[in-house]
Formats: structure tokens, sequence, C-alpha cells
């Protein structure tokens, strides 16, 4: 939940899910399965796309990571997603965050999960 400094992102923002192999602690859980399908809403049409793709650093090697929203198949690792609560703080996450919740079990904090809940996808 460190400030959000890359790019031109959104004033304010906060980094939530920006995973790597050099932490690879993070707290683990269950998601209920309406907030990852707003996740997944959300990573069809991300905020921002970026040049290349970034692959799951827990995944083996070459290994992409994709889901399913319908009948489309979505390459993650090339885009920003943004949630913002209620109360207008921003939460500024990588598409890869849908597959970290998806196989990796990572459940991100509290304040993000509140704000997502609340959005109209």
């Amino acid at each position: 939940m460190s400030a959000y400094r890359y790019g031109n992102g959104v004033p304010n923002a906060v980094n939530i899910g920006w995973l790597g192999w050099r932490n690879p602690f993070f707290r683990r859980g269950q998601m209920p399965e309406e907030l990852v399908e707003k996740l997944k809403r959300l990573a069809l049409n991300p905020e921002w796309k970026t040049r290349g793709y970034h692959r799951c650093p827990f995944c083996p090697p070459g290994k992409r990571a994709t889901i399913r929203v319908g009948a489309k198949v979505l390459i993650l690792g090339s885009a920003e997603i943004v949630v913002e609560s209620d109360l207008g703080k921003v939460y500024d996450s990588p598409d890869l965050i849908v597959h970290y919740v998806e196989k990796h079990s990572y459940l991100p904090p509290p304040p993000f999960l509140e704000a997502l809940g609340s959005m109209k996808i």
C-alpha cells in the first residue's frame, strides 16, 4: 500500500498487488467470487496498457498468465487497473492481480476489497 509513482498514473493512488519473487510473502486467503469477477471485468478494460509483458514471478518460466472472461481469453501482464472507493481513495494494480488471486491465493488488503465491492462495474 505504498504511494503509486509510475508513469502518468492517478495522483494520490496507492499500489496494490505488485508482487515479486524478491518478496514472496503476501497475505493469502480466498477472495469472494463476485470480487474476482469484478477484477476480471476491470482487466478486460484496463486504465493503462504498458509496453511488453511482465510474467508471473511464481509460475514456471515461459508460462503466460491468462484468464477467461466469458468467451474471451485475456493474456495478463501488460496493463494496469484502477479501483476507486466511495470516499475517493484510489488503488492501482497490475492486471496480473487477477492471476495472483486465482492461482496463488493472494488476498488484497481489506480497504481494497471494500472499494472493489462498492464499485459498480
